[in-house]
Order: structure tokens, then sequence, then C-alpha cells
């Protein structure tokens, strides 16, 4: 059943951002570099014997950052899709280099490969992707099983993995060889196509495709010099002004999108020290057109938030330009002006100092930044723990925003808000009244066979799905959202006990999973406790919420005092349990499902028998969830469960239902076991 939420393609998505973000300290190196080797040139520095290192390591670290981008790649995308990462690097490492290798003998001279950013080619995105990929599709039919235990020798674990390491090999190169063959074709055909284009549309083509590739992380002028060549650039679009002095003058300002107006706008709306340094840090390579930066570490690469300003901006800034010029005639100079020379003193060069010409770089920037400053609040406003939640709260309708602000859930939000971003937006939208209903599975006395109790539980119905468990808890504990879920499960329980009572009905006990956020917070539980406080209510809590925040003994006391009950959830599941039963007063303790198998076998039964005992013992009552079979049933009420849950007695069912439930009657076999 597909989710709703498009993991696959959030996965696809996280490992390439992970891998460029991996990279940013390395091409920031780079961006360094190539500033002080251009610096000299402005202050008439050519003869400083500092300039010549400098300029010879810019040069050589090209070759290095293509094995950094590659390794890279193919690391981050091993480890999101379960592939043997140090197999996938070396595999994407012995096809690329040996594509290096083959290149002269498949491209043409006139026909390079579509460049990435210091030089690096589209493959060394494709040829990781494509290794991991291949390698996970072999590995199932190709790779040698081995008894792990016998396996001591290097040569036999070489064969875990040789023949698909080398069937991947040939593939890839095969298909290297054939695509480049391809790709060079394309290229010169486009360039010949390039040539029948007007002018103003190729350049409208080559900043879409310029701006649409740097969005992906790939360098997007040289992509399109690759695939429309550069004469354009040459020619003059104004007397004595190229096009590609018009397009530096007007349309990439401070780098590619426009970065002088996208710096401005981040200055102007950034409120975390994080983007605030992300700006300082950025600031001396934007004023000399270096952009990257900002690309990879605001991030602009795969910020659909961005992707809107980021294309159109440089088209209308090309559109206001040559209309204005072409109202306005401006005579320009005759002037080479590289292209790291900052804003304005460019323009001053090539326009002879013409102050209109300035005005316009100027108004352009402002204009610019005004645009950039509503999607750049949009996309910062999601960066912080509190959007999300306020969403949330949104959605579910509560009566009141819970905003958790201590420190577990904003390191939590922080850090692993990350991965789940790109699907939160899709979750808080999908997480409404309309769509998550609250079911009620019945526990039963053992003994009499009386309905005691109903857990609460969360079921999700959405169109073209049935019913059914809440598979998103994962995101929303990620995202520190578990709190404001837990609140609505109370509030809805809240407003069914109220339902029940003017039925005339009077419910058991209701038990409410609380997840470990959850009882850490004290806003949280205070809200819970005036909501509930007089309704039969058990709270079920698992061992790690004692575990993993500082508040959480603390606020299980205050939910003690105020008189409900607390199970300790999944008994059995981890290696603590027994020291919590005699650290904190616990009234149920609920045995976890994966314990049901081991009734079938002695030693299972004989565990089983002295938890039960144990919980008997310290007054503890004691719930068997899971239970299926009449023999499972027959074989803990023999033992001395008190209360059983399970599909045997019944799923969970809506909450009308709930009035009307009575257990079914026992087998004979149960009766006898009794």
């Amino acid at each position: 059943m597909k989710s709703p939420l498009r993991l696959h393609e959030t996965r696809f998505i996280v490992a390439l951002q992970e891998a460029l973000i991996a990279l940013a300290p390395f091409v920031i190196l780079a961006s360094i570099l190539t500033l002080f080797s251009q610096l000299p040139s402005y202050f008439g520095w050519q003869n400083l014997a500092l300039l010549t290192p400098i300029t010879t390591l810019a040069d050589n670290l090209r070759p290095f950052t293509s094995i950094a981008v590659v390794l890279s790649l193919a690391y981050h995308f091993a480890w999101h899709y379960e592939v043997e990462r140090v197999q996938a690097m070396l595999l994407t490492l012995a096809v690329f280099l040996s594509s290096r290798a083959l290149l002269p003998l498949v491209s043409p001279s006139d026909s390079a490969p579509p460049l990435l950013s210091f030089g690096l080619d589209l493959w060394q995105i494709l040829i990781p992707i494509a290794s991991v990929f291949l390698l996970k599709a072999l590995l199932p039919f190709l790779k040698i099983s081995l008894d792990a235990k016998r396996c001591f020798t290097y040569s036999c674990r070489v064969l875990q993995y040789l023949y698909a390491f080398l069937v991947g090999y040939a593939v890839l190169l095969a298909g290297w060889w054939g695509l480049q063959q391809i790709g060079a074709v394309l290229a010169h055909d486009t360039r010949t196509l390039a040539e029948a284009i007007p002018d103003g549309v190729l350049l409208i083509l080559r900043t879409l495709v310029s701006q649409g590739s740097w969005f992906f992380g790939i360098h997007g002028n040289r992509l399109a010099n690759s695939l429309f060549g550069t004469a354009l650039y040459t020619r003059e679009i104004f007397p004595n002004l190229t096009y590609g002095q018009f397009y530096r003058l007007f349309a990439v300002s401070g780098g590619s999108g426009m970065g002088l107006s996208l710096l401005i706008a981040l200055f102007l709306t950034a409120r975390e020290p994080h983007n605030l340094k992300i700006a300082r840090i950025s600031t001396p390579f934007v004023l000399f057109n270096i952009n990257t930066f900002l690309i990879y570490c605001l991030p602009v690469a795969l910020n659909r938030f961005l992707l809107l300003p980021f294309l159109l901006i440089p088209l209308l800034n090309l559109t206001i330009a040559y209309a204005l010029l072409a109202t306005f005639p401006v005579a320009f100079q005759t002037a080479q002006v590289p292209w790291t020379t900052p804003v304005f003193l460019d323009a001053w060069i090539v326009s002879g100092g013409n102050l209109w010409i300035l005005t316009l770089q100027l108004f352009l920037i402002v204009l610019d930044t005004l645009i950039y400053l509503p999607f750049l609040k949009q996309f910062l406003r999601t960066q912080t723990p509190t959007f999300y939640q306020d969403n949330l709260n949104r959605h579910l309708e509560l009566p009141e925003s819970l905003h958790i602000r201590q420190h577990l859930n904003l390191h939590k939000a922080q850090h692993q808000l990350i991965e789940a971003n790109l699907r939160l937006e899709d979750l808080t939208n999908l997480l409404t009244p309309e769509t998550l209903f609250i079911y009620y599975q019945p526990q039963v006395d053992a003994q009499t066979r009386q309905c005691v109790g109903f857990e609460a539980l969360l079921r999700l119905q959405t169109p073209g799905h049935p019913l059914r468990g809440p598979f998103f808890l994962e995101d929303v504990e990620k995202a520190g959202l578990s709190p404001i879920l837990d609140l609505w499960v109370c509030n809805q329980v809240k407003e069914h006990l109220q339902t029940w009572e003017a039925q005339g009905f009077t419910p058991p006990t209701i038990s409410i999973n609380l997840h470990p956020d959850t009882i850490n917070s004290d806003e949280a539980i205070d809200k819970i406790i005036h909501l509930l406080e007089g309704a039969p209510i058990e709270f079920e809590i698992v061992e790690r919420s004692l575990l993993e925040g500082e508040n959480s003994e603390a606020n299980l006391l205050k939910i003690k005092r105020h008189g409900f009950r607390v199970a300790l959830d999944d008994f059995g599941q981890g290696y603590s349990s027994y020291r919590l039963l005699s650290q904190i007063d616990i009234d149920t303790v609920k045995a976890d499902i994966s314990l049901i198998p081991m009734l079938k076998e002695p030693k299972g039964q004989l565990i089983w028998q002295h938890m039960i005992d144990l919980c008997h013992h310290l007054g503890i009552k004691i719930i068997a969830e899971g239970a299926e079979t009449e023999e499972q049933v027959a074989t803990l009420t023999r033992m001395g469960v008190n209360t059983i849950q399970g599909f045997y007695f019944s799923k969970a069912i809506p909450m009308e239902e709930v009035p009307h439930y009575r257990p079914p009657r026992p087998a004979a076999s149960a009766r006898e076991a009794r």
C-alpha cells in the first residue's frame, strides 16, 4: 500500500541533500582559494610571491573535488538504501576513474561533457547513484552465501561481493559508454540548433537551464555552455556590451540567482544564530560573485521554497534591463571585466562611470531583495521547531496551543527534523479531525470474562485507503510533535467520555499511551491533568520515558497524585523494566506482545509464570497483550494473568460500539482451565 507521504521519493532527496551538505566544506575551500587567487588583480599585486602557490592549489584541487563528489554521493545513497557502503564507494570510484581514462576515446574534442562546479561533469552525480541501485538489485542474485562463523580469511570475505562488483562494473561502464556517445551527439545537435535560435530567446533558455541546474547543485553556467556553446556571450546586445557582460551586470549580480539580493534578504529575515552566521560567512564571497556558499549551505539547492524566485528573478532582471536600455540608450565602454569583479564596480567600468547604469543595478538589487523576502521568511519558519507544532495544532483544531520548548524537544527537532522535513508538511496536512479517529480495544478480565477497560488507539482513514494504524508516528516523533498528538488524543477521549455519560453509560478504565516527550514536558502534563482529572484514566508509558528526560519521574509522580493510574507498557521488551518496577509506583504491567509466542515452549511458560508471580507479589496487575487463540487465553488464565487484550476477544472498535461491547462467551477449554 502506497503511503501518501511519498517515503521513497523523500529518501532519494534526503540522500542527495546530505551528500551535498557533506561536500560543502570542500567546495567552500575551493571558493576561498579562487577568491584569493583573484584578489591581487584588483590591488595590483600580480607579482605577489604568495599568488603562485594559491593559484596552483586552486587549479590542482579540482581533480580531488571530483573524487570527493563521487565518494560522498556513493556513501550517503548506500547508507539510505541499505547497501554495503564500502562496496558502493569502491564500485563508484572504479567506474568513475575508468570513465575518465576512456573519455578521449568516446568524446570528440568539440563535444565536452556537461560540466559541474569546479570542472566536475554530470557523470559524478549519475555514476554513484547508479552504482548504489545496481548493487542493491544485483546482490540478492549474485552474492555468495557463506557461513559467517567459518569465513575467517580475507579471500572468503571478498567472495561475498565479488560477482556483484564485477557485473556492476561491466554494466555501468557499458552504460556510460553508450550514454556518453549519445550525449556527445545531443550536445553537438543542441549547439547547432542554438545557432538558429534568436539571441534573445537563446539567452532566456540559457538562463533557465543555468538556474534550474544550480537548484540541483549543478554548476549551471558550465552546463549551459556545454549545451549551447559560448558564442552568444561574445556577441553584442548593445554597442560595446556583450550578452555575457549584460547577463553578469543585471541578471546575476552577486552570483547565480542574484546572490547579493538573496544575501541581503537573509540578513533582514534571519533570526536563528546559525542562519546569521551563514550570511556573514557568505558576504565576502557574494561580493565577488561567488554564490557557492549560499547555494550549498543555506541551502538553495533542492530548496523548494526558493525555487520560484531563484529561477524567475534573473529572467525578470533581463526583461527590465533590456527594456530600459533599449528605451534609454547608454554609451558603453569596450572593457574586459573579470567575472569576480564586485557589483557596482563592474557597472562603473563597463559604463565609464555612468550613474544611470549604477542606479539600474541598485534598483534591480532592491527589487529582487523584496521578491526574495516572503519566500525566505517562509523557508526560515520551517527551520524552527515550533513551525510544525503550530501547524499540527491548527490542523488538529486543539483548543489551546501546545509549544514544547524544553531542551530535549528542541534538540530533537533541530537534529532530526532534517531527515523528516520533506515529509512533515504532507504529514501535518494529513492529520486532521476528519482523518484521525480514536478506536478502543477491549481489555477482558481473565477469570470473569467481563470487560474491565479499553485502550485508546489511533486510526487513520484517508480517501482510497482502508482504515489503518498510525504509520506516521516515527516522523511525528522525529519532529518533536508527539506531545501535540497525545494532547489531541486526550481531548478526543474527554469528548467520548462526555458522550457516553450523556447516554447513561459509565465506561471502565480507559488506557491512553503517552510518548516519552510528553512525559518529560511539564506543560503537556499540566494540560492533560487539567483536561482529564477525575476521569477513569490509566496512562501507559514505556521504560525509555524515564531514561530520556530530566522531568519524567517528577511528572509521573504528579500524575499519580492527581489520581490517575500508570501502566508500564511493552514489559519484557527492554532490559531495564525490572529496575523501573522498584523505582516507580506502577499500577499495571502490560506484557509485550512479542512474549505471546513463548507460551508454546516450557521455558517460555516458565518465564511467563515468574513474571506473573513477581507482579502479584509487588501488588501490580498484569495484562497480557496480543492473545489471538483460545489456547493462548486458556494458558494465560491458568497462569494467573489478570487481564487479557487481543484479537481473540476483539479488535479495536469505534467509540459508538463501546457501550454495547460484550466479551464472547468462553469456550469449554477455557472454562476447564479455570
